[in-house]
């Protein structure tokens, strides 16, 4: 009976030892990689000619596509008079959205300049300076960002039955380099995060939508 229980006791120890050996597999398996990208980068920055697939990868992290669908319960033309109308309204009404400013407004607004700054739920910041760029009157808005980050923003503006519908995609790039240091582990996180911020457009403009008055 001894025996038995010293038996079992042992295959415990090995069963937790291998769980352990596993676990440490996968934090090695993403962690190891993690390293070396940090590493070829700062070879990179440092010796000027060093390229590797590595920093070709990191390359690729910083990169982003999203697509958010809005759905406003208000017919198009006050969505699209919220959206366009000077002065924009947009911070009034999108929380993470501040510090709008540098404005240079150009008639028909195609052309126009800002800056501002985005806040994540998660409290980091991204300074923006946007230029608006091809508008298609109640159908599409074009915007190109530079700064932390650097893309392109089309909003898809349509109607059904009274309700507006807004398709936004965004090809855009982090410049940051503390994110794009780390975009091979918080990827997700950043996405996250990004979903967050236009959920909560999405809410704001509703909101501001219903409490202002038609004219």
């Amino acid at each position: 009976m001894v025996a038995l229980r010293a038996n079992s006791h042992r295959c415990r120890n090995a069963s937790h030892l291998l769980s352990w050996l596993a676990l440490g597999q996968s934090v090695a398996a993403w962690l190891v990689p993690l390293c070396l990208v940090v590493l070829r980068i700062e070879l990179a920055g440092s010796a000027g000619s060093y390229v590797c697939e590595e920093v070709r990868s990191s390359m690729k992290q910083r990169r982003y596509t999203f697509r958010s669908q809005w759905t406003i319960n208000t017919p198009r033309a006050r969505v699209w008079q919220a959206l366009t109308s000077t002065p924009f309204s947009w911070q009034d009404w999108w929380p993470e959205l501040s510090n709008v400013h540098n404005m240079k407004l150009v008639e028909g607004l195609a052309g126009t300049t800002f800056s501002c700054r985005w806040r994540s739920p998660s409290g980091y910041y991204l300074n923006s300076d946007v230029t608006i760029g091809k508008l298609v009157a109640l159908q599409q808005v074009t915007l190109h960002s530079a700064g932390d980050l650097q893309g392109t923003v089309t909003c898809h503006i349509s109607e059904v039955s009274g309700v507006t519908c807004i398709a936004i995609d965004w090809q855009v790039e982090t410049t940051k380099p503390w994110m794009n240091y780390l975009a091979l582990l918080l990827k997700p996180f950043f996405i996250y995060n990004h979903h967050a911020v236009m959920r909560s457009g999405e809410r704001g403009l509703q909101r501001y939508l219903s409490k202002k008055p038609t004219t």
